[in-house]
C-alpha cells in the first residue's frame, strides 16, 4: 500500500477516534503527530531498522499515556496467557525476530511453529491451549525477544484479572484491554507498509508463528535454528 493510501487511511479512522476523546485543538495536535510519524516510517527501507523505528515510536506513546491509565494494566512479567492467542506482525518485524534468534541464541520451539503456521486467526483459536503457545515463549513463561517483540504485543495491555486471559479458567473471557489509539493506528500503519500484505499467508492477517516460519524455515537460516533448538534442549 502506498505512504498516501496509509495516510488517508489514518486520517479517516484516527481523526475520528481523537476527537471523541479531546478538544478539537488537542485532538488535531495529536493527529497531525502520528501523521508526521507515519510518513517517516513510510519513507524508511524495509527490514528490522524499520520495525525498530516503529516499536520505539509505539513505546514512547504508550509511556505519554496518563498515570491513572497506566496504572489500571495488571500485565506482569511471566503472566504468558496472551502469549497463547493469535497475533499478527509485518514482515518488518519478522525479518528483526529473525535477526534477534540468530543473535541471541533463542531457543525457538519448532513443533509450535509446525503446528501454526498457516492457520488463520479460526484456526489458531480452535487450538488446544498448549498448541496455541508461543514458540519464543521461555519454559519459565517470559518472553525470549521481549525488547523486539512485535507491535501486536506491546499494544497488548489489560485492566482485567489474569485469570481471565486464561482461556482454560471458568473466568475466561469479559477482557478490558487499555488502547492508546495513538499507538494502535501507528501499528496499523506499520501493517499496511508490509509489502507482501494481501498475499495468501502473509498479509495483515498473518500470525507470527507464519512469518517466523516463512523466515527461519528454508534453507541455511532453518539448520542454524534447528541447531541451536537442539543445542539448548540438550541430548534425548
Amino acid at each position: 500500500m502506498s505512504e498516501e493510501n496509509v495516510v488517508v487511511r489514518i486520517t479517516s479512522s484516527l481523526g475520528k477516534i481523537l476527537r471523541e476523546q479531546y478538544p478539537p485543538d488537542e485532538a488535531q495536535r495529536r493527529l497531525a503527530v502520528v501523521l508526521h510519524m507515519s510518513r517517516d516510517i513510510g519513507r524508511l527501507a524495509a527490514g528490522a531498522p524499520r520495525a525498530r523505528a516503529v516499536h520505539t515510536v509505539i513505546d514512547q506513546m504508550r509511556r505519554s499515556t496518563p498515570k491513572d491509565v497506566a496504572e489500571k494494566v495488571t500485565c506482569r512479567k511471566g503472566c504468558s496467557h496472551c502469549c497463547h492467542i493469535f497475533a499478527t506482525c509485518t514482515d518488518d518485524e519478522a525479518l528483526l525476530l529473525a535477526e534477534v534468534i540468530e543473535r541471541d541464541k533463542v531457543e525457538v520451539d519448532l513443533e509450535m511453529l509446525r503446528i501454526q503456521n498457516g492457520l488463520t486467526q479460526d484456526g489458531y483459536e480452535a487450538l488446544p491451549y498448549d498448541q496455541a503457545r508461543c514458540a519464543l515463549l521461555g519454559k519459565d513463561g517470559v518472553c525470549q525477544v521481549y525488547a523486539d517483540r512485535p507491535s501486536s504485543c506491546r499494544n497488548w495491555n489489560v485492566s482485567t484479572p489474569a485469570e481471565r486471559c486464561d482461556s482454560r479458567s471458568p473466568m475466561a473471557g469479559n477482557i478490558q484491554a487499555e488502547v492508546v489509539p495513538m499507538a494502535e493506528f501507528l501499528a496499523s500503519a506499520a501493517m499496511n507498509l508490509d509489502e507482501r500484505a494481501g498475499e495468501p499467508g502473509v498479509g495483515e492477517r498473518s500470525s507470527i508463528a507464519t512469518k517466523l516460519w516463512r523466515h527461519l524455515g528454508h534453507g541455511s537460516e532453518r539448520r542454524d535454528i534447528e541447531q541451536t533448538s537442539s543445542s539448548t534442549q540438550g541430548p534425548a
